[in-house]
């Protein structure tokens, strides 16, 4: 026996560089920092939750802005001045002008901006992304 034993060569096999960690950390980061800047201006965007979305429109009347008292009100007053307005129906030759007081209708204003309201809040960052738009027929 010799003193001299054979030798292994040993391979150490490395991982993946370091440059690929630190590129998924900076990855990571990236996707944080966008998530965060998502949720400022969503924040920043979202509007007052007393008031109705910009943007809001009922029967072709912009409501944005408006507490959903102001914008009943607003939409009252407004219907109240074209209740004595007729409105014409026509049917071949025949027409007929009936005034909306006559008809002994009542609109449900509370009802229409309760449900502009809803669909106007979606989630607190993207409220206002585009309002809401209601209509009623005849418009007043």
């Amino acid at each position: 026996m010799s003193a001299r034993a054979p030798t292994c060569r040993v391979q150490v096999r490395r991982s993946a560089p370091a440059v690929a960690h630190g590129r998924s950390i900076r990855f990571v980061a990236a996707a944080a920092g966008l998530v965060a800047l998502v949720i400022v201006v969503g924040v920043a965007f979202a509007g007052s939750p007393g008031t109705l979305a910009t943007g809001t429109k009922i029967d072709g009347i912009e409501l944005g802005g408006l507490s959903p008292r102001d914008a009943e009100s607003l939409l009252e007053r407004r219907a109240a001045s074209m209740a004595q307005v007729p409105v014409v129906f026509v049917v071949g030759t025949h027409r007929l002008s009936i005034r909306p007081d006559e008809l002994s209708v009542a609109p449900e204003w509370a009802r229409a901006v309760e449900v502009a309201a809803g669909e106007g809040d979606g989630n607190s960052l993207i409220r206002g992304s585009g309002g809401s738009r209601c209509a009623s027929s005849p418009s007043m």
